[in-house]
């Protein structure tokens, strides 16, 4: 017995030890006969299929096998062709142990790479941020000296001025009106960017300590007692507690945030409308409201007061004001690791909500 081999009409020859064509086989005809009219030709069908096999030691095998007839085609017996399956399996499980072990660690040094390329690309932003942050409160820190000076100047002249000169004491008025005004607009510049420095970290310009809420809230109210008087503002206090609630922050921010959100509530309160301060202790939080009835704020301007120099389509009464309040208000609470939220309906008034831990 010799070889087989396929030429180009997809026919399987097996050749003689002699180069002589034994028999012929392939799959477009269903029975080819030897051509040299004896001996033992092969038939394959379409339906023969390759069997896996396995033996006792569990190791695969596949093969196929070929029927083979005689001459005037009886059977004569059966070629089969198979190879072991051994080698193949072990590079599959080869394959798997490195997906398993290589995919997550693959995965993590992605992860790791890119954090590491995020914060690297990040720094020069932060560096940039930080410069500007520096530099508005330095900015903000020397405005101040020249807008004082300029204010105390202006006083003088005022001072100096004669009755019988009417127009320049209007002038002089309005003029120390809008310095005392950019006075303060600095020095709401310079306390945001503090609050923001503290916050990343930058430097701790303020110390902490133990603040009393209930003393906090008595004298908050007690300095804007006249104020809501001159407006017929009735002015309530509300503290259902008995115990001292304390919170670690500073106090000056903290009376500070009260003071804005108490100012806003008597501003934006008609005539004859109320405002309360409220104190209550809810779960392992102190809830601070500030509740007026004013004339609210609407539902698309709710996202939009905590931004700097947001002024709503309802002004202040009497037109002063920065448009920083409701910021600084925001960036305090934050400070102190506490949540400022907001609930209003318009024409019937506005509650600030504080909350912060105790």
């Amino acid at each position: 017995m010799g070889r087989t081999k396929s030429n180009a009409w997809g026919e399987n020859h097996l050749w003689t030890r002699n180069r002589k064509v034994l028999s012929l086989s392939g799959l477009n005809e269903p029975r080819i006969h030897s051509p040299l009219g004896s001996g033992v030709s092969t038939e394959t069908s379409p339906q023969q299929q390759w069997t896996t096999l396995q033996d006792t030691h569990g190791h695969s095998y596949r093969q196929i096998s070929f029927h083979l007839h005689t001459q005037d085609y009886q059977a004569w017996g059966h070629f089969q062709v198979g190879r072991s399956l051994q080698d193949m399996e072990r590079a599959i499980a080869k394959l798997q142990i490195a997906l398993l072990l290589g995919l997550p660690l693959l995965i993590l040094l992605v992860a790791v790479s890119g954090w590491g390329l995020s914060r690297l690309a990040l720094r020069p932003i932060d560096h940039f941020c930080q410069h500007t942050q520096e530099f508005t409160a330095d900015a903000a820190h020397e405005l101040r000296t020249p807008v004082t000076a300029m204010r105390a100047t202006l006083e003088s002249l005022q001072s100096l001025a004669t009755e019988e000169d009417p127009e320049m004491q209007v002038a002089l008025e309005a003029t120390i009106r809008q310095s005392w005004r950019l006075t303060q607009l600095v020095n709401d510049l310079l306390m945001l960017c503090r609050m923001e420095q503290q916050k990343l970290g930058v430097r701790k310009t303020e110390a902490f300590t133990w603040v009393s809420l209930r003393d906090l809230v008595e004298d908050t109210v007690e300095e804007f007692a006249g104020l809501a008087l001159q407006k017929q503002i009735h002015l309530y206090t509300q503290i259902p507690i008995t115990e001292d609630l304390q919170v670690w922050g500073n106090t000056e921010h903290l009376y500070r945030l009260l003071g804005n959100l108490m100012g806003n509530a008597i501003h934006y309160t008609p005539e004859g409308g109320k405002v309360s301060l409220v104190l209550e202790k809810r779960g392992t939080e102190a809830w601070i409201q500030v509740q007026d009835t004013g004339v609210g704020i609407s539902s698309e301007e709710k996202a939009k007061i905590f931004e700097r120099f947001y002024r709503g389509k309802c002004e202040r009464p009497s037109g002063d004001g920065t448009g920083l309040g409701l910021a600084i208000a925001q960036a305090i609470v934050q400070a102190h690791e506490g949540r400022l939220a907001v609930t209003s309906q318009m024409g019937k008034g506005s509650i600030f909500i504080i909350r912060l831990p105790i």
